[in-house]
């Protein structure tokens, strides 16, 4: 899922080369820390939050073992 998260934020990103994605794990959830260029914020997060929202959605559907998916930019 995190290669999931790194191509479709670096294809929004106009600097896709400053795209960082850390993951972190426990026993109930997945969170994954989006670091982006400043200018590149508003893109990932989309009008009213619809882009990141559904990049959430997805990856909650998809996620194999039940674990919530966390997606946060910094």
């Amino acid at each position: 899922m995190r290669y999931f998260v790194e191509f479709v934020v670096s294809a929004l990103a106009d600097k896709p080369d400053m795209v960082s994605i850390e993951e972190e794990e426990n026993e109930q959830l997945r969170q994954y820390k989006i670091n982006v260029s400043p200018g590149d914020i508003g893109r990932i997060i989309g009008r009213k939050g619809k882009t990141i929202n559904a990049m959430r959605s997805i990856l909650n559907a998809v996620s194999e073992d039940n674990r919530r998916i966390v997606l946060e930019v910094k």
